[in-house]
């Protein structure tokens, strides 16, 4: 597939909330935790996603109630217009298997226009379209490194279909389990996804 570059933006979700959180509470520290997550060049449509904030030793505790809460939603929605969040609430470590279980159980859809540097023949179209159900072990893609754990994942790619636009250039429709890294999946993250679209397309 087209070669392709490895860049981070000098903010992230974790940091335009969680860091007024931590602030506000005067914490020494905080972990964040999602419901699933999106690239740097994905938007988040709908409603959002779930988020829980871990607080670690907090000196703002016991008088905390829910006009702080309040003070502290708007107070992260006019820091930024990159971000907003509703119904801030406190929560208990229920959250986290929530949190699991939810994106565990999801499917999710993607679609993406793909470059290839040989031809997309019919033959390759065709095989592509006619592929069932595939898993796919993923190693911690490089483009994440930086904040995620060396590991491998293995998921499922349910449906893979290509709409072919030019002879280099098509677009990918992906249902696929949650988690998993969908770019990578096209173009195989240098060997560290397999199998992948960049396997079978050849380059």
């Amino acid at each position: 597939m087209k070669d392709w570059l490895v860049y981070q933006l000098p903010s992230s979700v974790d940091e335009l909330i969680a860091d007024i959180v931590q602030d506000y509470f005067k914490a020494s520290d905080h972990k964040f935790h999602s419901g699933g997550r999106e690239d740097i060049d994905v938007r988040m449509l709908g409603n959002g996603r779930p988020f829980v904030v871990e607080l670690i030793s907090p000196k703002l505790r016991l008088s905390v109630n829910s006009q702080h809460l309040e003070e502290l939603q708007a107070k992260i929605n006019t820091a930024t217009r990159l971000v907003a969040i509703t119904s801030l609430s406190f929560t208990d470590q229920q959250c986290f298997k929530k949190l699991t279980e939810a994106a565990d159980s999801k499917v999710k859809a993607y679609t993406a226009i793909v470059q290839s540097k040989g031809v997309l023949t019919p033959e390759i179209i065709s095989k592509i379209n006619s592929l069932g159900t595939i898993e796919v072990n993923q190693l911690t893609p490089f483009r994440v490194l930086h904040r995620r754990t060396l590991m491998n994942r293995d998921k499922y790619v349910y449906r893979v279909f290509l709409k072919k636009l030019t002879e280099y250039i098509a677009v990918c429709f992906l249902m696929t389990s949650a988690g998993t890294y969908a770019k990578e999946f096209v173009h195989g993250d240098l060997g560290r996804t397999s199998p992948s679209l960049e396997n079978v397309i050849g380059g």
